[in-house]
């Protein structure tokens, strides 16, 4: 596999979970050489790699309703790659040229611009102007260090694995599980031939390192893994002859409404269960949103602020197309309304009257029709979201293409396993030193 694919690849993967410091300064205090647009707002600077088009709608909501500010999205150059475009916002974000606003929590050492004072620590503007407690916690607080909140999604959705309970205690633990964990369940289930669904060695690395199941410094780990990965890569059965629990260690999933966890439960059995990614420590649920920070070097703070703030507001939040909402009042909507079947009005001529009647919910992967969600799914699902967390924490997207390409050349037969690990160690180590 070449670099452009193994970039696309990466992309891919932190596009999935998609599917992204200091106080907060007074207006007064704001450059006079904010940029004016032609209907004489103030205009606000919104960077994302690639278009995202619910916040795309969304901007234009706070564009049409706002007086005293305007946002402008920069998005990838064409005949620009996403590498260009990554390397040409960092520099321009360390100084009061860059965007106002970026969303970029896949693309990024989110650690490092932090450290670097590159995002500024929103807790403050919601002390100020928001209530903490109006808010799913997982959510808010996906992109906090030490309750410093340094990002905010619009809206959010599970990244996670199933797996089939017979397996649990084989060492599966439901508290979430670590790469070792995985290799150990494969040599004590000796039934089950896959990992994944998507079993190309890749994938299988893709899982154990590049959602930051280990440090990227543990080249030991790294080594493992890839060794791990190779001996299970291989072609895959027909998918209707691929059983969770029987032939296939875990299958990948995404929640982004209620009705996908029963129709995850319905499409795997009632014997599926949430298990996570493996990682360091705790659940691997892994929070999928497109978190929005405030640069910490803008002119216009409470500009930024503003359109933030109007993410979050219930005005906006109920017209949310897809993915749940961070606002609590939302949020328990989106999932308390599939407890009773959905209904609908109609006038019958003949008798004069309008009457109620029920529609059932279709359930697209597995096929089925529902009337409802059980209370016992709609718990289960709750449980997941308080546990989930964000994985920028851990992931580190420039370190995962090092070892993907690296490790590409020994699944390609260029490399043996030394010369792949002493590449990948001394890129990395050299990676690591120009960051500080």
């Amino acid at each position: 596999m070449n670099r452009i694919k193994i970039f696309v690849s990466a992309m891919c993967l932190f596009l999935l979970f998609l599917t992204a410091c200091g106080s907060s300064k007074g207006e007064s205090q704001e450059n006079q050489s904010v940029k004016i647009s032609e209907s004489g707002k103030k205009v606000i600077t919104l960077s994302m790699g690639v278009l995202d088009m619910q916040l795309e709608k969304a901007v234009e909501a706070f564009n049409r309703t706002n007086a005293k500010y305007e946002v402008e999205i920069i998005t990838l150059e064409e005949n620009s790659t996403m590498e260009e475009y990554i390397e040409r916002e960092n520099v321009a974000l360390t100084t009061s040229s860059g965007p106002d606003l970026f969303c970029k929590t896949g693309f990024m050492d989110f650690t490092n611009f932090i450290d670097k004072g590159i995002m500024e620590n929103l807790t403050p503007y919601i002390e100020r102007d928001l209530k903490a407690e109006d808010y799913v916690e997982s959510a808010l607080y996906a992109y906090a260090v030490d309750e410093n909140i340094y990002a905010i999604p619009m809206n959010f959705c599970l990244n996670l694995m199933v797996t089939d309970e017979s397996l649990l205690g084989n060492p599966v633990s439901t508290d979430g599980w670590t790469y070792k964990d995985i290799i150990s369940a494969m040599e004590n289930n000796p039934q089950i031939e896959y990992v994944t669904g998507n079993d190309e060695n890749s994938e299988i690395l893709r899982i154990l390192v590049g959602l930051g199941g280990i440090s990227y410094t543990d080249f030991e780990a790294i080594k493992e893994c890839i060794l791990f990965a190779d001996k299970y890569q291989g072609s895959l059965p027909d998918e209707e002859d691929i059983v969770l629990g029987k032939n296939v260690l875990v299958s990948e999933v995404q929640i982004g409404n209620a009705l996908a966890w029963a129709d995850i439960r319905m499409y795997y059995g009632d014997n599926v269960v949430p298990i996570g990614y493996p990682r360091q420590s705790g659940s691997g649920i892994r929070h999928g949103s497109q978190g929005i920070s405030m640069n910490a070097n803008s002119d216009n703070k409470e500009g930024a602020w503003e359109f933030i703030k109007f993410l979050l507001s219930e005005e906006y939040q109920n017209r949310l197309e897809t993915w749940f909402s961070p606002l609590k009042s939302v949020f328990e909507r989106q999932l308390t309304t599939y407890l009773t079947p959905s209904s609908f009005e109609v006038y019958i001529e003949e008798i004069g009257e309008t009457v109620t009647g029920s529609n059932s919910y279709y359930l697209p992967n597995s096929g089925e029709y529902i009337d409802c969600m059980t209370g016992e799914q709609i718990d289960e699902l709750r449980q997941m979201v308080e546990v989930s967390d964000s994985f920028v924490f851990d992931m580190n997207f420039e370190a995962w293409l090092i070892i993907s390409e690296e490790a590409e050349a020994y699944f390609n037969g260029q490399r043996d396993i030394d010369g792949t690990m002493n590449n990948i160690e001394n890129r990395i180590n050299l990676y690591m030193s120009e960051k500080e």
